[in-house]
């Protein structure tokens, strides 16, 4: 995918070359121009008798063109952005699943000792001035999502009273209300199942996030619960092979899986920022687009092939066996799914969602569902490609075109310079919009121009 800014006007989006539909119609443009003065040298002076008597009869067949070309075009786009939603619902959904088994998972009597205080154990608080205002009293602050700040979380969040504090004398009656909040737990409450000043991502006297690996980091000397892992690792696993699968369908050809590393970069969604580039013009890829050469099966084999998909927790070799041992996509990603939806009713049956339902586990299974029918709406358009009657009768006419419009100027225009000027200039926009629609309609193989898969399991991992 060619990310891009508004400059003024849009005229920086004209010196991407790569992946440009415009310069893809230019090209054809030229042509026609070239088929514009072999015209003039074959008749020379004007004819007696002109070719059509109005300039409508070539409007006619222009219209008809026009309208073929833009009804391809606009379901292209419908298929690119269809091929969206599905993708975002997919990786939505199942990471609903994973959050809910998780939430869920906290709930058993493992974690008991550690859990936060339940209003519903305190219905005497309501009857106080209390209010949970976290800045009540502060002055006013603006924070940050994004930028890590130097926050004195002692200042700011343990002056209020604890649930715990019950020999608290204040006046609640009148004034301002109370803030009731406890002491902050920047370990998630973690290092209350370790020993002492042990946890998993905080440590005490290490600067906050310094590491950049945010929540799975093991700083302070331990890991999360396995339970946890593994709910990550076969939730990351899954929609990476699904991802996998919709990128490169080809049996046999190479799509591999990578090891999650916490921290690192994101991936670039623009391929040719893969290698260091820059965006800008190379002769070896710009000719390779324009040939089309670069779509064969085995130009995006190697493609995939130098940007695996990254799995939380790696993949081992028997899962590596079942999966190549698997026949077909769709087989690879029903047998990710099924080992996951084994995993959380075999856990639910073990007890490691404490006492949640199983009306409410169902909807985890739900979720799952929900989650392989958007996969399955994706594939729907990687594999069913535009139909080819139409494909065909457009690429027919956009032929015919190239050598129509050049004859059409000659016919109705009186100035040589005038008519090679509108002859590019039709040709072009004809021709580039055709390009614009076989682009968009298959948002998977269609590099540059295709969907940022890496970049789509990369927000998944740091969800995860």
């Amino acid at each position: 995918m060619i990310l891009y800014y508004k400059g003024a006007f849009g005229f920086n989006l004209l010196l991407r070359l790569r992946g440009s539909a415009v310069v893809r119609g230019m090209i054809l443009g030229f042509i026609s121009v070239v088929v514009f003065f072999v015209i003039q040298n074959i008749f020379g002076e004007r004819p007696t008798q002109e070719l059509a008597k109005h300039p409508y009869a070539f409007g006619v067949l222009v219209s008809s063109v026009s309208f073929l070309i833009v009804f391809r075009a606009n379901h292209g786009y419908s298929r690119y952005w269809e091929a969206c939603g599905a993708i975002h619902q997919m990786m939505s959904k199942w990471m609903d699943a994973a959050t809910h088994m998780g939430s869920y998972h906290l709930q058993c009597d493992h974690y008991l000792h550690i859990k936060p205080p339940s209003f519903y154990n305190f219905p005497e608080l309501n009857q106080e001035f209390y209010t949970m205002d976290r800045t009540r009293g502060q002055k006013k602050v603006i924070r940050s999502l994004n930028r890590v700040e130097n926050v004195n979380i002692e200042a700011s969040e343990t002056g209020g009273e604890s649930f715990f504090d019950r020999n608290v004398n204040r006046e609640t009656s009148q004034g301002e209300p109370v803030p009731l909040l406890g002491k902050a737990r920047l370990d998630g409450g973690w290092s209350g199942l370790f020993e002492k000043d042990s946890s998993t991502y905080y440590k005490k006297d290490m600067p906050w996030n310094s590491d950049g690996e945010g929540f799975a980091s093991t700083a302070g000397g331990r890991t999360p619960a396995l339970f946890l892992q593994e709910l990550a690792h076969l939730c990351s696993l899954l929609n990476a092979v699904a991802l996998s699968t919709l990128r490169c369908d080809i049996e046999g050809a190479e799509a591999p899986l990578d090891v999650y590393q916490p921290g690192s970069p994101w991936p670039e969604a623009d391929p040719d920022m893969i290698t260091g580039g820059n965006g800008k013009f190379e002769w070896n890829k710009m000719l390779k687009y324009y040939t089309g050469s670069d779509r064969t099966p085995e130009d995006r084999t190697r493609y995939n092939a130098s940007r695996p998909l990254s799995v939380i927790g790696g993949v081992s070799d028997a899962e590596i066996r079942f999966l190549q041992t698997a026949r077909g996509p769709y087989a690879k990603t029903q047998l990710c799914w099924q080992w996951l939806s084994e995993f959380i009713i075999r856990e639910h049956i073990a007890g490691s969602t404490g006492k949640v339902g199983a009306p409410i586990i169902s909807r985890v299974a739900q979720f799952l569902s929900d989650g392989m029918l958007g996969y399955n709406h994706a594939r729907k358009i990687m594999y069913i490609p535009f139909p080819f009657p139409h494909a065909q009768m457009s690429v027919f006419y956009i032929i015919f075109m190239v050598i129509v419009i050049p004859l059409m100027m000659d016919e109705i225009t009186t100035t040589s310079w005038l008519a090679a000027i509108l002859t590019f200039l039709s040709t072009t926009c004809l021709c580039g919009l055709h390009e614009v629609a076989r682009e968009l309609e298959n948002p998977f193989r269609n590099i540059p121009n295709d969907l940022p898969i890496n970049t789509f399991q990369a927000f998944f991992q740091r969800g995860s």
